[in-house]
């Protein structure tokens, strides 16, 4: 199962018999879902770079083998 950030914005926690913990608990989940966005947005961007380099790697040595073909 695939947790994402929103599903860490809309967990609930049950409410305890200090306010502060309810606080904490919003606090605390508000920081882990920021966190994840970022984890996501630097994988996603970490992918893309990955395809770009991989097509630059294969045009690189399709172009290689052309230039060593008579």
């Amino acid at each position: 199962m695939k947790v994402t950030p929103l599903d860490i914005q809309q967990k609930r926690f049950h409410v305890a018999f200090r306010a502060t913990t309810a606080t904490r608990s919003r606090s605390s989940s508000t920081r882990l879902r920021e966190e994840m966005e970022g984890l996501v947005r630097e994988v996603t961007e970490l992918r893309e770079f990955h395809e770009t380099y991989s097509e630059r790697m294969r045009e690189y040595r399709e172009r290689e083998e052309r230039s060593r073909t008579p």
